[in-house]
């Protein structure tokens, strides 16, 4: 190899290279009492108590309402509306496509280093002065604590713009080979379009990186946030025009999922999208974006990450503790609502006994609670209704879902606090009953046969009525089958679906899920949070 690298150099090839700038990852803070950056945040969510934010779209720099007004709730409290937003109509929608395309060309022949500089001092903002308002944000409108919001509305998204600013730079001074009679260059451009970013609702870091990487690329983007996340989104979007971005770079557009999706992707200068959300939701764009094919300048390049299942597999030599803890942590911290989050634990049966008694040792001392009044909160209420529509809360009408009206507060719970606290129904968290729970229809996780949760001690599960077919003792079989059809709580009946035998379980006496093993193999296994995770959206 050095032999040939000689050889080039005698023949007059040459590297071009330049020094790229260095960063480093952003250093989490731990707000212990009596610290700065605690006293900032105190404030910071003082200033939020009981205030609702105008936030407008924003189109050609300019701040547009419609008549199609929304609020977004705080999670936890959902009598305090943190923001009051409206709808891009899809005329709105179309002018902001104009107006971004308005501003491509002069955007894309900025030098890429003067591109960085505005997302490197985005990051300087949030690091400093900007910080306590983003995580204040982010804590009052998505239900996040304390460190959930400071690893992802600061240091998250503080190394999203440092680092993209880092490649970006280096990737241009990524450069063919040269000779002393050619020099051969590559040139980096924009997309020739607009890029249509839709981000999620759970993360405010994807938020800002999902508009602001194509931005940084020499792009102009059409920035939809989630109805959930608005408060946090533009604080974000506020900040990146201070830092210096043009204000026809990246247009704020909150608008009806669907008639976003339906205008972007049938206008022909639609030449991306850059996505955090649903399974669903990406499918659907996608065949948009096929079935519009032909009607585009350019072949549209899509990106997307979906939601997914996380599961933890333990060996025989684990510690016991650093797993319990572990999984603990990926499985409710947030509520389950990352793409992270443990829903299933593989355990050997010769530990299975201890890993239980410490999960459920460690998971009745979960708090759970207003993570803005308490910063010991573990974590607090999950964001709206769209967390899982077809399993609706104790009280609530058939289909209605998990509600957010401030008129109907949850169960057990003071209207509008969101937190059920009924000794009847165990919460996620508690040590009655346990907590960890398979599904509604199933009882609580280790609780005694009989728990399951209920509206009273005469009702068995949630919203039936006694006799209905959901039962809680391995004498009565379960929802909408007859006895005997295999669908168990108990090792003495078989897993759903299955026969006696067949491998599918949820003790330690009977083999592993999908594993053709028998009786004895010593694998066992365990569903935290099962169909309640959340995937991302």
């Amino acid at each position: 190899m050095w032999r040939r690298l000689r050889a080039l150099r005698g023949c007059g090839r040459r590297w071009q290279h330049r020094p790229a700038i260095q960063v480093t990852n952003e250093p989490i803070l731990e707000f212990k009492p009596g610290s700065p950056e605690r006293a900032a945040l105190q404030k910071a969510l003082a200033d939020l108590k009981d205030k609702t934010e105008d936030i407008p779209c924003v189109i050609g720099g300019e701040e547009v309402w419609t008549p199609t007004v929304r609020y977004q709730l705080s999670p936890f409290n959902h009598a305090h509306k943190v923001a009051r937003y409206c709808y891009a109509s899809k005329e709105l929608i179309n002018k902001a496509i104009n107006a971004a395309l308005a501003a491509r060309k002069e955007w894309d022949l900025k030098p890429v280093q003067d591109r960085a500089q505005i997302f490197l001092r985005a990051a300087d903002m949030l690091s400093g002065p900007r910080r306590a308002e983003v995580l204040a944000k982010t804590m009052v409108g998505q239900a996040k604590t304390v460190i959930q919001a400071e690893i992802d509305a600061a240091a998250e998204l503080i190394d999203f713009f440092r680092f993209n600013a880092k490649y970006a730079l280096e990737l241009e001074q990524s450069q063919p080979l040269s000779v002393d009679i050619s020099t051969n260059s590559m040139v980096y451009r924009g997309l020739e379009g607009f890029v249509a970013a839709v981000s999620p609702f759970n993360f405010t870091a994807i938020g800002g990186n999902l508009a602001g990487a194509p931005a940084l690329m020499g792009n102009v983007v059409l920035w939809k946030p989630s109805d959930t996340a608005l408060l946090s989104s533009y604080a974000v979007y506020r900040i990146l025009l201070e830092a210096g971005l043009p204000p026809n770079v990246v247009q704020f557009v909150p608008s009806d999922g669907p008639e976003f999706g339906d205008t972007v992707t049938s206008s022909e200068h639609f030449c991306g999208l850059n996505f955090t959300g649903s399974v669903p939701t990406f499918r659907r764009l996608w065949k948009q974006v096929s079935d519009n094919l032909e009607r585009y300048r350019n072949f549209p390049r899509l990106a997307g990450e979906c939601g997914g299942k996380n599961f933890h597999v333990l060996h025989r030599s684990a510690d016991v503790g650093s797993a319990v803890h572990g999984t603990l942590r990926s499985a409710f911290e947030f509520g389950g609502q990352k793409c992270s989050a443990c829903s299933r634990l593989y355990a050997p049966a010769s530990l299975w006994p201890h890993i239980k008694e410490k999960l459920l040792e460690e998971h009745g001392k979960i708090k759970v609670g207003d993570p803005t009044q308490d910063f010991g909160t573990f974590f607090s209420a999950v964001i709206d209704d769209k967390v899982s529509p077809e399993q609706p809360q104790v009280g609530a009408k058939a289909g209605t879902g998990i509600r957010v009206s401030p008129e109907q507060p949850q169960v057990g719970a003071k209207a509008g606090t969101g937190i059920r606290v009924s000794p009847e129904q165990p919460q996620v968290g508690t040590k009655a009953g346990t907590g960890i729970r398979v599904s509604p229809e199933l009882p609580q996780v280790g609780a005694k046969a009989g728990t399951g949760i209920r509206v009273s001690p005469e009702q068995p599960q949630v919203g039936t009525k006694v006799g209905t077919g959901i039962r809680v003792s391995p004498e009565q079989p379960q929802v909408g089958v007859k006895a005997g059809t295999g669908i168990r709580v108990s090792p003495e009946l078989p897993q759903v679906g299955a026969k006696a035998g067949t491998g599918i379980r949820v003790s330690p006496e009977l083999p592993q899920v999908g594993f053709a093993a028998q009786v004895g193999t010593g694998i066992s296994w365990s569903c935290l949070v099962a169909e309640s995770c959340v995937s991302c959206w």
